[in-house]
């Protein structure tokens, strides 16, 4: 069927034409933007608004006074893994409880340790502040260090957000993220909640080519009239030891800190 065009009929459609390439390459620069997105491991969850939740549990499906689970999200860069999850009750994520993390990279049950249908090539006790490589039978303990985990906030709350390395090669190990993954997180006390609420595991898509671009954070004094505190806890006397004297002293530099209180 043929329809007659005005002559400002034809002018509007010229004006559209660009007008809809320039919305197609604006719509394709901000997915490029969201998919990029740097997360930060602070304990601020706003730069996870652009990300929707891999996973929702129901809640009440846990034991009454032990863990529930509630929405969790997964995100990855060129370097790291991100998690943020939520639970029904605030903990203190690196003591007195049973959270367990299992991570597979490969999202093949045969060459990690088999958990509840996966086969996790990193298992992370959050309670008990350790963790388990595991490939092709091999097993070794690391901590938090080897892991390159980071988990925040450092107090007691209902939700956190954390980082560990996209793969490992060291020790005999050589683990990297596939294009599939899966995990599983389960409170592993006495009839605890799990997710998924079943066997097999939460599956992810490794996202290739995300670039890993740290945010730069001024340090500087808001007035010339504050002054900082620090509060460094030596439990372990770790400041006194020579292999760690170059990263106590950058960050201690880097802080300026007034006033130091070593607990």
């Amino acid at each position: 069927m043929w329809m007659a065009l005005n002559i400002t009929d034809y002018i509007l459609i010229k004006r559209l034409r660009p007008m809809r390439v320039f919305a197609t390459i604006l719509g394709v620069f901000f997915t490029l933007i969201l998919s990029a997105q740097q997360i930060i491991i602070d304990g601020d969850f706003s730069d996870w608004e652009n990300i929707d939740p891999i996973f929702e549990d129901e809640l009440g499906d846990g034991q009454s006074n032990g863990i529930d689970f509630g929405k969790i999200w997964m995100h990855n860069d060129g370097r790291y893994i991100y998690m943020r999850f939520q639970l029904n009750k605030e903990i203190n994520i690196q003591e007195d409880n049973d959270l367990a993390l299992y991570v597979d990279f490969d999202n093949d049950l045969d060459t990690g340790f088999k958990v509840n249908g996966i086969g996790a090539e990193l298992r992370w006790f959050f309670g008990d502040r350790y963790g388990i490589l595991t490939q092709d039978g091999n097993s070794e303990f690391i901590n938090f260090s080897q892991a390159t985990l980071v988990v925040s906030p450092s107090v007691s709350s209902i939700e956190f957000e954390l980082s560990f390395s996209d793969g490992f090669d060291a020790g005999g190990f050589s683990i990297e993220a596939g294009d599939n993954m899966a995990f599983r997180m389960e409170d592993t006390g006495f009839s605890g909640d799990d997710v998924p609420g079943s066997l097999f595991g939460v599956t992810y898509d490794y996202k290739e080519n995300q670039p890993h671009t740290p945010s730069e954070f001024d340090l500087s004094r808001n007035d010339d009239t504050d002054f900082r505190i620090m509060t460094y806890n030596i439990l372990a006397d770790q400041l006194f030891e020579s292999n760690r004297t170059q990263a106590y002293s950058r960050i201690f530099n880097a802080t300026q800190p007034d006033i130091i209180a070593l607990q």
